[in-house]
C-alpha cells in the first residue's frame, strides 16, 4: 500500500513488535496529506541539521551515519536520561534467525559492527521501497541496487536475556523514527511529486543511500508545515534514549 495523500496519522513506523525484525512499513504506516512545498524549506532543514550532529547532547559518533555506507557506528545515549544498567551486549536483528549487528553497550554509548555483506535471498530490489508515498511518485537512480530494511529497535543483551533497547526520540517532531538500510549499490530514492502537484507543501522523500549501511529517517510535525520526511538527515532535535523492556 502507498501513501494516502488524503490521511495524516502517526506512528506505523514505530517499533512496538519488539520480536519481529522487519517492521516495515507498508499498509499501516502514517498517511501524510501534502506535497513538498519548496526546496528551499528542506535545504534550510538540512542545513540545521547538519549542524546539530555535532552536538553533544544527542549525537550519533557514527561520522559516516550522515552520508551512509558504513559497517560501524557508534551512538551516545541522552546525557540526562539515567540508564539503571550499564552495560551488556548489543544486537540489531532482522528477524529471529538473522543479526545484522552486534556489539557492545557500556556506560550510555553503543559500538555495533555490522555484517559486509547480505545474503541474496534476504534481499528485495530499491523499487520495492517501502516508502509511505505512493510509489508512482518516486524516483530510483540505479535500479538494479537491492536493498535490505531493518526497522527494530538496537537491542541490549545480559545473560542471553533481552532487557531493554535504544530507540531515537525528538521533542521538536510529533513523530520520529529510523531505520537501518543496506544497500548493494549506491542509490538516489527521491519524490517527484503527486495528486497535488510538485509545488505543494510537507513531502520530502529525498534518500540517498551508499553500498553499505544506511540510516533512514522518518519523521513529521504539521504544525511546522513538516508533514513527512523521509531523508538520511536526522530531525533537528534527535536524541537517543535507553528503555527497559
Amino acid at each position: 500500500m502507498y501513501k494516502d495523500l488524503n490521511k495524516s496519522t502517526v506512528g506505523a513506523h514505530s517499533c512496538n513488535t519488539m520480536e519481529t525484525g522487519d517492521h516495515l512499513k507498508n499498509g499501516a504506516s502514517p498517511k501524510s496529506q501534502m506535497i513538498r512545498r519548496n526546496i528551499n524549506l528542506f535545504a534550510l532543514f538540512t542545513l540545521i541539521a547538519s549542524a546539530f550532529t555535532f552536538s553533544s547532547c544527542a549525537k550519533d559518533d557514527d561520522t559516516g551515519e550522515s552520508s551512509g555506507g558504513f559497517y560501524e557506528r557508534t551512538i551516545t545515549v541522552k546525557n540526562d536520561i539515567q540508564s539503571p544498567v550499564t552495560s551488556g551486549d548489543a544486537e540489531l536483528i532482522y528477524d529471529s534467525n538473522f543479526t545484522v549487528a552486534n556489539g557492545q553497550y557500556n556506560n550510555g554509548s553503543v559500538k555495533l559492527q555490522f555484517i559486509k555483506e547480505v545474503p541474496e535471498n534476504y534481499l528485495k530490489n530499491v523499487t520495492e521501497y517501502d516508502s509511505e508515498v505512493n510509489k508512482s511518485y518516486l524516483k530510483f537512480s540505479n535500479t538494479n541496487a537491492k536493498i535490505l530494511e531493518v526497522s527494530s529497535y538496537i537491542y541490549i543483551v545480559k545473560g542471553g536475556d533481552r532487557i531493554g533497547y535504544i530507540q531515537s526520540d525528538d521533542n521538536d517532531y510529533e513523530y520520529v523514527d529510523y531505520s537501518h538500510i543496506f544497500a548493494s549499490e549506491d542509490v538516489s530514492i527521491t519524490f517527484t511529486g503527486g495528486e497535488n502537484g510538485a509545488n505543494g507543501t510537507g513531502v520530502t522523500v529525498d534518500i540517498r543511500l551508499k553500498k553499505g549501511w544506511n540510516i533512514v529517517y522518518y519523521y513529521e510535525n504539521e504544525a511546522k508545515g513538516v508533514d513527512w520526511v523521509e531523508s538520511i538527515v536526522p530531525p533537528t532535535g534527535l536524541y537517543w534514549e535507553y528503555t527497559s523492556k
